[in-house]
């Protein structure tokens, strides 16, 4: 059986890691992960079932008082995506937001905990993200964003 999205390659464009002290200089303690997403989907112009898609992410920690602390991270990676020929037509936009978000955070999580054990805040696990979410939440930003470009 084939996979209906298969990831052909990726690459990461950015990935940028910087561990920032408390203010004060002292102890401090991690109280919010925040993240942001964002991406865009392009499809092969002479391939209709070829898909690149760029994943873009921000993390980064915080206190109780909202004070950046720890870890602060960018990235964006592409991925290559072919769907399966049995993937209608209608079903193709939803399989490649969903399961390309879902792939490239994979990919994502697991270089920065890789990246980050040798850094003074120790190994950084990103909790696991419902991709449902990440794409609601994009796809609503740019639906706002898109009717303000068109007033």
């Amino acid at each position: 059986m084939n996979p209906v999205c298969q990831l052909n390659d990726y690459n990461f464009t950015k990935l940028s890691i910087e561990w920032v002290p408390a203010g004060n200089g002292g102890e401090f303690v991690i109280n919010n992960l925040a993240t942001r997403f964002s991406y865009d989907v392009y499809k092969n112009p002479d391939n209709e079932l070829e898909y690149l898609m760029r994943f873009w992410a921000a993390f980064h920690e915080e206190t109780e008082d909202k004070e950046r602390v720890g870890y602060q991270i960018t990235s964006e990676i592409f991925g290559n995506f072919t769907l399966d020929e049995s993937v209608e037509e209608e079903q193709c936009p939803s399989l490649i937001r969903h399961n390309g978000v879902s792939i490239l955070l994979g990919l994502l999580r697991a270089q920065i905990g890789i990246n980050t054990g040798s850094f003074y805040g120790s190994k950084l696990i990103i909790p696991t993200i419902m991709p449902q979410e990440i794409v609601a939440e994009v796809e609503k930003i740019k639906a706002v964003s898109y009717t303000h470009l068109r007033a």
